[in-house]
């Protein structure tokens, strides 16, 4: 492999926790060999495909928890392949982010210094994700023909585990509704959420 054909410079970032946000956050700085492939890339298992960047860049530690940060492009890391022993060569797809924001009921427990039962609390944690869209139709069985929207929330699993019923806040403040969780990933797991809005 020719050094000098690494010509273009990545980011690599690791999603961490700073007291209830979720950030993505540089680990480090790669020199990289880059190039957009025609190919769509399926980075969701339910949702739609999305475009695709192939880095080649030398060995590191590097999982698909990690993702690349390229010419202001975040881009999700599909696959990572072995070229040689110096070597390895990153699939991504190149995805938008969207910040979004979820409240959950903290249950208290035991008791204060009156032996008085601790209030139930709500705790509200900011993390990134990728909205992507399944489809939409109009459904009359609602009033005001409304819109139902379904779209998958692809979220990291250091994430914790969004379930059904929780309530989504975009920063546009629309809001997204889980019905499905699917897990089965190691690496991220993927929602099923509707909005419904006035048509």
């Amino acid at each position: 492999m020719d050094c000098g054909k690494m010509n273009d410079w990545a980011a690599v970032q690791l999603l961490r926790r700073r007291g209830k946000t979720y950030d993505w956050c540089k680990v480090g700085n790669v020199a990289v060999r880059s190039e957009q492939s025609s190919k769509s890339n399926i980075f969701s298992a339910f949702g739609l495909a999305a475009k695709t960047v192939v880095f080649t860049m030398r060995t590191r530690p590097l999982t698909l928890h990690h993702a690349i940060l390229w010419r202001g492009n975040h881009c999700l890391i599909t696959s990572i392949e072995e070229l040689d022993r110096n070597y390895i060569k990153v699939t991504t797809a190149v995805v938008q982010l969207v910040q979004c924001q979820k409240t959950r009921l903290i249950p208290g427990q035991g008791e204060d210094e009156l032996n008085r039962p601790l209030q139930d609390r709500e705790e509200t944690i900011s993390f990134p994700a990728v909205l992507t869209e399944r489809y939409q139709r109009a459904d009359r069985q609602w009033p005001n023909d409304m819109i139902i929207g379904n779209m998958l929330l692809v979220v990291s699993k250091h994430v914790p585990l969004l379930r059904a019923g929780d309530v989504i806040i975009l920063p546009d403040a629309r809001k997204y509704e889980v019905h499905l969780a699917h897990t089965t990933d190691p690496y991220k797991n993927e929602c099923d959420v509707v909005s419904r809005e006035d048509a």
